[in-house]
């Protein structure tokens, strides 16, 4: 029997692309067990049958509305498809809750222009605000930063004003939050916030039993100001300097020309290995076990999936000491820790990483044991059903009064 039937709309599903859509993914393969999940997205190329097969058991239902391109048209289009498709979906299948996420706000102005009485939770994973914040700090970390700004940070510094004004609009109407770490809820003056960490699967992300001599290094994100790309082009010289013969794995993209002709500068051939996109989010984990090192250089982290995927796997992961990044990585526990933007302070962590076999093996144990004890998706996904429970059962004591 069904418990509950969940719209959960987001802009990002399949094929993943970033944390929101790792985010999705982990929760509904877990709400499907005993709920019925209709995911409300948009059309980004061809669906990766292997990951739908990984998450689906029957009960999952995708309605892509519009495709989308990451513009800030694109969300716009997206959200008055929502206005005008939604009622529809609801009037058919009855839903019991809206799980939005946070700020792409993509049910915005279904909810300031329509009085369906559901209930509807948004997950925390960022706000503009943060964003604009974290932009700028990247910006004054040196005088050619501005060169490596992608079209989307530039987006945000452009359209500030007006994101900010819809976001605020947005969280009045929003009847509780989830932040997906204690630092996330800091976010928000909402009175009604959970925490809830993210998880992955740890079956899916399998520990690597054993560590090969050679060191590699993985990088996996988007080659954005924010998320530190010239602190790593900073730091590739001085590593490839102490260890010649590392190969440094690049996974990620940019629209950024200047960027990508700065990372064939400072990354000789014979150390490079150039992955691009990971089509399937469940070929990741063959990824990771190609490393020996993942590095993450962000100015700014909620709280990492890509920390969690490599932890599970038993990669040993030096990240910067920000956002909810502590709240997952004890410094010499379970990682290594260093200041945003300090690229000495990151090569130095390699080389240490590179030539401590046991403090990298000490690394990789504790880091699977914390994953398995706290930043599993079921856990996720079963404190997830249990605030659904109580904002379900508090709008159904309201409608009987």
């Amino acid at each position: 029997m069904v418990k509950y039937k969940i719209a959960l709309i987001t802009p990002e599903f399949l094929p993943v692309r970033g944390g929101v859509s790792v985010y999705s993914l982990n929760l509904v393969k877990h709400l499907l067990k005993d709920n019925e999940v209709h995911i409300i997205t948009t059309i980004r190329g061809r669906e990766p049958e292997k990951d739908l097969e990984y998450i689906n058991n029957g009960s999952l239902h995708i309605h892509r509305l519009v495709e989308s391109n990451d513009t800030l048209l694109s969300h716009l289009k997206f959200q008055l498809k929502i206005l005008k498709e939604f009622d529809k979906l609801n009037n058919e299948y009855k839903f019991d809750l809206i799980h939005s996420n946070f700020p792409s706000s993509p049910d915005l102005l279904y909810l300031l222009f329509n009085n369906a009485k559901i209930p509807v939770i948004a997950t925390i994973h960022g706000t503009i605000n943060m964003l604009r914040d974290t932009i700028m700090k990247a910006l004054k970390s040196s005088q050619d930063s501005r060169l490596y700004l992608d079209a989307s940070e530039k987006a945000i510094l452009r359209y500030n004003k007006f994101l900010n004004a819809a976001e605020k609009l947005y969280i009045k109407h929003v009847d509780h939050f989830i932040a997906v770490s204690e630092y996330a809820k800091t976010l928000l003056s909402h009175k009604k916030i959970s925490v809830v960490h993210h998880g992955i699967d740890p079956n899916l992300f399998s520990y690597k039993e054993s560590m090969d001599s050679n060191t590699s290094i993985l990088f996996i994100s988007r080659f954005a100001l924010h998320k530190g790309i010239r602190v790593l082009l900073n730091a590739i010289p001085l590593i490839l300097k102490e260890i010649p013969d590392a190969k440094i794995m690049i996974a990620g993209n940019t629209d950024n020309r200047y960027t990508i002709d700065r990372l064939k500068q400072v990354l000789p051939n014979r150390n490079a290995e150039y992955i691009g996109f990971v089509e399937n989010y469940t070929d990741l984990p063959m990824v990771y076990k190609k490393a020996s090192i993942f590095i993450s250089t962000s100015f700014e982290d909620l709280l990492g999936f890509r920390l969690l995927e490599a932890m599970s796997c038993g990669i040993p992961v030096i990240a910067t000491s920000i956002g909810g990044v502590p709240e997952v990585i004890t410094d010499n526990f379970n990682g290594l820790l260093f200041k945003p933007n300090d690229h000495k302070a990151l090569a130095e962590h390699v080389s240490l990483l590179a030539n401590d076999h046991k403090l990298r093996d000490t690394l990789r144990r504790n880091g699977r044991n914390v994953i398995e004890e706290r930043f599993t998706a079921e856990k996720m996904a079963n404190a997830t059903i249990k605030i659904y429970d109580e904002i379900i059962n508090n709008n159904l004591a309201i409608s009987k009064l």
